[in-house]
């Protein structure tokens, strides 16, 4: 009977921890999609197009980030990789 009770238990945990990722994957998808289609000004205004993204969840989604191909890479954390992890096709 116990097993049953956390059989039933562990479902409902499983469920709502779907539940919340499928939301958090489909808030992502969107925000891509906008973001894919946006014309930016500089930098400065790529930069401030992931700040929505880096307040939408809290504690669950610790990053984001734009990439332009392999050139330009815009992490909403402020992180910038060092010149030696960029590999550029010559």
């Amino acid at each position: 009977m116990a097993n049953n009770g956390l059989q039933q238990e562990a479902k409902k945990n499983a469920s709502d921890i779907s539940g919340m990722m499928e939301g958090i994957v489909s808030y992502y998808n969107a925000y891509a999609d906008t973001l894919q289609v946006s014309d930016y000004a500089d930098d400065a205004a790529i930069l401030k197009s992931l700040e929505p993204g880096m307040k939408a969840y809290p504690g669950v989604v610790s990053d984001v980030y734009l990439a332009f191909g392999k050139d330009y890479f815009y992490d909403g954390g402020g992180w910038v990789p060092d010149e030696g992890s960029l590999r550029r096709s010559e």
